[in-house]
């Protein structure tokens, strides 16, 4: 299933790769065009806050894996 419109209109944001399968690439792209229609402003990833970003990122993959090695 994908989105009939982009929702800009009725403020229903759907992402286009919520599954499983989607590669991580075409997931972050569609989030962050989400994020522009819903602000109208581009995501910005620019540090302190993209490695504050990464960093979240590096944390839940380490502790997602030792869940796993449980």
């Amino acid at each position: 299933m994908v989105p009939v419109d982009d929702g800009t209109e009725d403020k229903i944001f759907v992402s286009e790769y919520y599954d499983p399968e989607s590669h991580f690439d075409a997931t972050c792209n569609d989030i962050m065009e989400i994020y522009k229609r819903v602000t109208g402003k581009d995501v910005d990833l620019s540090p302190p806050v993209c490695v504050q970003f990464v960093g979240k990122i590096l944390r839940f993959m380490y502790v997602s894996l030792q869940e796993k090695k449980e």
